[in-house]
């Protein structure tokens, strides 16, 4: 492998690891909009509970029938990383970017990067393009609120991406609803 690829694949290796530590929770499966893909839901329901190990021949049968299938590969990603397989997760990360550049996931990532390095126009800018690609994409508006919340201190649209996050996972996070009812009390509501 030459120099330039395991820099890459070293960094991509990293990077798995900053969206894990990143989260106040797991990284939870992909799924394309709208799927009907029952094989699909199978594995998300496999990975949702946390059952990696399961998840991970499931996903590379599914790739076996469309291996240029970024939802799959994004996955598979996830379930290396969860058993600690960085390098194939940095792999198969790596496959899916090269064929879909710029997935809502990756701009999250790209964002929380951003927001960690104190660049927060940029940050702000990859977390809205994840919201473009996909406007129900949960992790983007958390972290866009947390974005305004905390750093941007922009607490009418943290509010808004706090609540959009809330409906879209059925205001499941009991932290997040925490950090609503103190945003509220902050902006005197």
């Amino acid at each position: 492998m030459s120099t330039r690829k395991q820099f890459h694949h070293r960094l991509l290796a990293i990077i798995i690891l900053l969206i894990t530590a990143c989260t106040h929770q797991p990284i939870t499966p992909t799924t394309a909009a709208k799927s009907d893909n029952p094989q699909l839901a199978r594995v998300k329901t496999i990975m949702m509970n946390a059952k990696y190990t399961q998840a991970v021949p499931l996903l590379q049968r599914l790739l076996k029938q469309s291996p240029q299938n970024p939802v799959y590969l994004t996955n598979l990603a996830i379930a290396y990383r969860q058993l600690q397989q960085d390098d194939k997760a940095a792999e198969s990360l790596q496959q899916a970017l090269d064929i879909q550049p710029h997935p809502a996931a990756a701009d999250n990532l790209s964002g929380i990067l951003h927001r960690q390095g104190g660049k927060f126009k940029q940050a702000k800018a990859a977390y809205e393009s994840a919201l473009a690609t996909n406007p129900d994409y949960a992790l983007a508006h958390l972290n866009l609120g947390i974005l305004y919340d905390i750093y941007l201190q922009k607490l009418p649209q943290a509010e808004k991406h706090y609540q959009r996050y809330q409906a879209i996972t059925g205001n499941s996070d009991k932290q997040v609803s925490g950090w609503l009812i103190d945003l509220q009390r902050r902006r005197g509501n």
